[in-house]
């Protein structure tokens, strides 16, 4: 059946050929009619002729009974060969003259006969007038002139076989004609009807279905050549933007998919790194802690430089793990006093090795006595290392030197953080573009195309804006400005420590899982004044409540067995006055029934590793809210 793609298919044919057979029929019964009535006025007009050419001869002969005038008036006519009889009578009845031609019966037709029986038998009246002889119809008869006088009548029979046979002859020939030049013209309506549809329609059909249904191409079908400005033209247009609205609803698909995608591994991320910073942090805060000891205890200052050279990078590695741990979470905005000098050295601090393994140099620059944002810092810390990604992106793409350039400035009462790079740039094509969600300009799977939309959510958050300066030489450079308004006065009541004035030795329970980090805690109690007694899960906890008097409890959230909520929660059932005096420490705060759990109870909680003033402020913040000191 491949021929059909190439031309006229059966049903197609069928039409054309039926459409030309009713065409036909009706044109051919038109000329049939027309014809008919040409031949009728034809032989009424021969007939007529007949007459009138022997009128005068046959009323004299009937006049004067002259019969061998009568038959010499017949032989005349006899001779027309499609007359077959023929009579002369007197006006008393008598037969003057007449003649007889013997037709074969092979002549006989009877569809002439029926076509032009009425016209076979003609009789006229004989009418003498002074030597003149009038012709006339017997029904004019009646009403003729009084001096005329009725001499005989004339009558001939032609054949209806020989009238007939020449118009049935014509006839044929008209038909056949017809039929020939129809079918003529039906092979021309069905040539033009496949060159001007049929043929478009196929390959347009064939376009089609080579088109990608899941729309992941931008196949188009083609308009026809000299379908441009027409109907079919109009179809093809609208069906290819069909297609393109198509293909850019797929492509909004695919990148939602891919986004979301990305949120999942985002979460499976946060969730591995809970795991890491717990096990991170743990032995991070032995070491931060252990090396401040030893700095405040240190008798020569030998000694306190060694600890600061251990405290300092033991910080930055706290640093890095809070940072992933920011990024990775998901949660409400909470702002606070945000020192943005800080942001940006822990940002850069996070990207010091991918800068240093690409051969990229950073420059900060750092307005002095800057203000604090009252920001979310980690959803500023998270839009400050979108922007920097960017750039070394975008900076490996061109030979060295590569550089980024961080600027921070006051203006009035806004701070602007600057990013810039010495990379391609960005073009005027896509330069309003670039804070669209998914729009990216990296290869497929390097990009989600979603960073630069959240630092410009991010900047909308704070009330602030988002710019692409225009950079006279080559590269880029993005602007985030943000208030330095004060925070509301209900957050600033909230930031004020109820610390007291005065201060009193503390016992103190200390539950975790890590028993050196127990020690350590132990040592950094007692280096504040305190007394300190540690477990090392909670069931040992409950024991010691029972046997021991204290004044606070430091516990861990996550403990094998029974861990720190349900560890609050017994204290709060059995031991009430501890309820109000309980302080969590935790390596991570990605858990989400536990960050419930501290949101809902409002349970203070700092964040290992920590470092000494920070567990005192801590404490003095807690028992001073308990009215305690």
């Amino acid at each position: 059946m491949s021929w059909l793609k190439s031309g006229l298919s059966i049903r197609q044919t069928a039409y054309a050929v039926s459409v030309v057979v009713v065409l036909a029929m009706a044109i051919s019964s038109i000329e049939v009619m027309w014809a008919y009535r040409s031949e009728r006025q034809r032989l009424i007009s021969i007939i007529n002729q007949w007459f009138e050419s022997v009128a005068d001869t046959s009323a004299r002969a009937a006049y004067h009974v002259d019969q061998r005038q009568a038959l010499a008036v017949l032989d005349g006519l006899i001779k027309f060969r499609t007359l077959a009889f023929a009579k002369i009578t007197t006006d008393l009845g008598v037969v003057l003259a007449e003649r007889r031609r013997e037709i074969s019966p092979s002549l006989t037709d009877p569809v002439a006969a029926w076509l032009f029986g009425d016209l076979v038998r003609q009789q006229r009246a004989l009418m003498f007038d002074r030597s003149t002889l009038v012709l006339s119809t017997p029904s004019s008869a009646g009403g003729a002139n009084p001096q005329q006088m009725r001499v005989g009548t004339i009558e001939l029979n032609a054949s209806p076989a020989l009238v007939g046979r020449n118009f049935l002859a014509n006839v044929g020939g008209l038909i056949a004609g017809l039929v020939f030049e129809f079918f003529l013209l039906a092979a021309a309506l069905a040539f033009i009807f496949h060159r001007t549809l049929t043929r478009p329609l196929l390959r347009y059909a064939d376009q089609l279905s080579r088109i990608d249904p899941q729309g992941v191409t931008t196949s188009k079908a083609t308009v026809p050549l000299g379908h441009e400005r027409d109907e079919f033209g109009l179809v093809v247009i609208r069906t290819n933007e069909l297609l393109e609205r198509i293909y850019d609803l797929r492509q909004a698909e695919m990148q939602a998919k891919e986004a979301l995608l990305h949120q999942e591994r985002v979460a499976a991320l946060g969730s591995l790194l809970a795991g890491v910073a717990h096990e991170l942090n743990n032995p991070l805060a032995i070491l931060t802690a252990q090396a401040e000891l030893l700095s405040e205890t240190a008798e020569d200052e030998k000694t306190r430089a060694r600890a600061d050279k251990i405290l300092k990078p033991a910080e930055r590695c706290a640093r890095i793990v809070r940072t992933f741990l920011a990024l990775a979470r998901q949660r409400e905005v909470k702002k606070d006093h945000v020192d943005i000098e800080i942001l940006i050295h822990d940002a850069c601090e996070l990207l010091a090795y991918p800068f240093k393994t690409h051969d990229i140099s950073v420059r900060i620059d750092i307005e002095p006595d800057l203000p604090t944002i009252w920001g979310d810092g980690a959803q500023l810390s998270q839009a400050l290392i979108n922007l920097l990604v960017n750039a070394q992106h975008a900076l490996m793409e061109v030979p060295g030197p590569r550089t980024v350039h961080i600027r921070a400035i006051q203006a009035e009462k806004h701070l602007s953080m600057t990013v810039s790079d010495n990379g391609p740039g960005i073009s005027e094509a896509i330069r309003n573009r670039i804070f669209e969600p998914f729009f990216t300009t990296k290869a497929e799977g390097q990009g989600t195309g979603l960073g630069l939309s959240y630092c410009l959510s991010v900047a909308d958050n704070h009330n602030g804006a988002i710019t692409v300066d225009r950079q006279r030489d080559r590269g880029a450079s993005i602007t985030i400005t943000l208030p330095t308004d004060t925070p509301p006065a209900a957050a600033l009541d909230e930031q004020k420590p109820a610390t007291p004035e005065a201060w009193q030795a503390l016992q103190v329970l200390i539950v975790d899982d890590e028993t050196e980090l127990v020690s350590t805690l132990v040592e950094q109690l007692e280096h504040l004044g305190h007394s300190a007694y540690g477990c090392s899960n909670a069931a040992a906890a409950l024991e010691a409540l029972q046997h021991h008097t204290f004044d606070l409890i430091l516990s861990d959230i996550r403990m094998p067995g029974v861990d720190g909520p349900v560890l609050y929660e017994e204290v709060r059932t059995h031991h009430a006055p501890l309820g109000n005096r309980f302080i969590f420490i935790t390596g991570d705060s990605l858990d989400e029934r536990a960050r419930r759990f501290i949101e809902t109870r409002l349970v203070p909680c700092i964040h290992k590793p920590f470092q000494l003033r920070e567990l005192d402020q801590a404490i003095r913040h807690v028992m001073a809210a308990s009215g305690t000191l």
